[in-house]
């Protein structure tokens, strides 16, 4: 059974990330797909194994592996914090450089019935969430510019879609230090 969580609705535009959950035969989550996106029409999965510790949260960590934001450098490592569905579900992403934290991202849900009336409530009391997502975005990236943050130069990702397995196979990841 595979199950999927993206940060952002399928066939919209804007910044994408997306999370998808790999399940074995007994119903234990085997592996974590994560799925970036980027303006350039890229995409990079980032495949690991799941291994939750004793509180069923999942950690992984990977080095940037093509260009998301302008305003981000290349040499970057993401740390992923991932407590997988069960009646919630938890998603949080930190990218650091060689300085320390530059992003920090985060997603909580909890489980609801897929029915007709709960995904109308939902649009009702989220309407047009992609592009006040999408505005938010290009708000930010303009407070950047005005204060006179500049374009890093993008390259083009090696391959238009591509994929990367672990760093460390077996190598747990440390918290980063407050």
């Amino acid at each position: 059974m595979n199950q999927g969580l993206s940060l952002k609705p399928e066939g919209t535009w804007g910044s994408g990330h997306s999370v998808y959950f790999c399940y074995g035969q007994a119903g234990e989550v085997q592996a974590i797909l994560y799925e970036v996106h980027n303006t350039h029409g890229e995409r990079h999965t980032y495949v690991m194994p799941a291994r939750p510790d004793a509180g069923g949260v999942v950690r992984h960590e990977a080095r940037k592996s093509f260009f998301v934001s302008p305003f981000m450098p290349m040499d970057c490592l993401y740390r992923f914090r991932i407590l997988p569905p069960g009646d919630g579900v938890g998603v949080s992403i930190l990218e650091n450089d060689a300085d320390g934290l530059l992003l920090t991202a985060s997603f909580t849900g909890q489980r609801r019935e897929l029915s007709d009336r709960n995904l109308l409530r939902l649009l009702l009391r989220y309407p047009l969430m992609t592009l006040k997502v999408v505005a938010g975005i290009h708000y930010e990236a303009l407070k950047l510019l005005l204060k006179g943050v500049r374009f890093l130069d993008w390259h083009a990702a090696r391959r238009r879609i591509d994929y990367s397995a672990p760093m460390r196979a077996e190598a747990p990841v440390t918290e980063p230090a407050e």
